[in-house]
């Protein structure tokens, strides 16, 4: 899976559960710009990655099914 696919499939995650991005910055310690560019770049950091997934109640094996 290409990142890019990462990153909209949680953009659109955080949109159906109705989280913004100033819900994540607040609780990843960020800019809500920050964030916007967090998910919209080529590059994440898995422990930023698990943090956004932790708030989503999610783990990796729920973005990345095999």
């Amino acid at each position: 899976m290409e990142f890019h696919n990462v990153s909209e499939v949680l953009r659109n995650l955080l949109k159906s559960r109705g989280i913004t991005y100033k819900d994540i910055a607040e609780k990843l310690e960020m800019s809500e710009s920050g964030v916007k560019k967090l998910l919209t770049s080529d590059d994440i950091s898995f422990n930023k990655l698990n943090a956004i997934l932790e708030f989503l109640g999610l783990t990796l094996k729920d973005l990345f099914p095999i």
